[in-house]
């Protein structure tokens, strides 16, 4: 009887020490989780106001195709423009993608 009382104790401390390192690491990884959420929306907003300035300066038609520097501007164009895609769920039309729904 007393064999039995001191095993159940032991095991009641081994799960309460293993119960609180698991509280400790979900108090971790949910601290990583906010984090990395808040990174997400602060890229999210830059590539939104990146697109937004490289569109601008696409309107004024400032780098022509033919050329190398107008060869590249279209390049990073097309990135910014699936970062875009990829961060804020629109197309370049301000549609939702399909791929979201």
């Amino acid at each position: 009887m007393v064999l039995t009382i001191y095993v159940l104790s032991l095991l009641l401390i081994i799960s309460i020490v293993l119960c609180w390192f698991l509280f400790r690491a979900g108090q971790t990884q949910l601290a990583k989780a906010e984090l990395y959420e808040r990174w997400i929306l602060e890229f999210s907003d830059d590539v939104l106001s990146t697109y937004t300035n490289i569109k601008d300066i696409d309107k004024k038609q400032m780098f022509e195709k033919d050329d190398e520097v107008g060869a590249i501007f279209q390049q990073i164009l097309e990135i910014i423009e699936r970062l875009n895609t990829r961060t804020q769920g629109m197309d370049t039309e301000g549609e939702q993608n399909e791929e979201d729904v």
